[in-house]
């Protein structure tokens, strides 16, 4: 909220907030039944990643603005579970698509703030989570090797 009167504001507004993975890797393992032609599966595996958070706000009193600008970052790791579905058109093209959730977990991490000096005034928890869709089509080259 902010009010104007006489040239004194006051009042606090946060002008934006930006949080996110930079980069994220996983490693993972799938078990599942075929039927024909066709591979259910289920996935587990660990997820790790960096993640930054930041914010911007302008606070103002008795007639001045304040611009602050917060700013944390951290790796963070933790899981990735995950579920498909995967079919041969032929011996060598198939299509797939699956779902994976994966927690990164919470980490105390030092954040910094800005107004005309910066400083490290204390710690922040930052946590993520993440949920993809992938849909997509794998090739198996063949080089005459001896198959099963």
């Amino acid at each position: 909220m902010i009010a104007f009167d006489d040239n004194i504001c006051m009042g606090y507004m946060v002008v934006a907030f930006i949080g996110g993975g930079t980069d994220d890797f996983t490693i993972a393992a799938r078990v599942g039944i075929t039927f024909d032609r066709t591979l259910i599966y289920g996935k587990g595996g660990w997820a790790w990643g960096e993640f930054k958070q930041a914010s911007t706000s302008i606070c103002c009193s008795t007639g001045s603005l304040t611009t602050t600008t917060t700013s944390a970052k951290g790796t963070l790791d933790g899981f990735l579970v995950g579920v498909g579905i995967e079919h041969a058109l032929t011996r060598n093209w198939t299509v797939k698509a699956e779902y994976d959730y994966m927690g990164f977990g919470a980490k105390e991490v030092s954040f910094t703030e800005c107004t005309s000096t910066c400083s490290v005034p204390g710690t922040t928890t930052l946590s993520a989570t993440k949920q993809v869709f992938k849909v997509g089509a794998n090739y198996l080259f063949d080089f005459g090797g001896v198959r099963p």
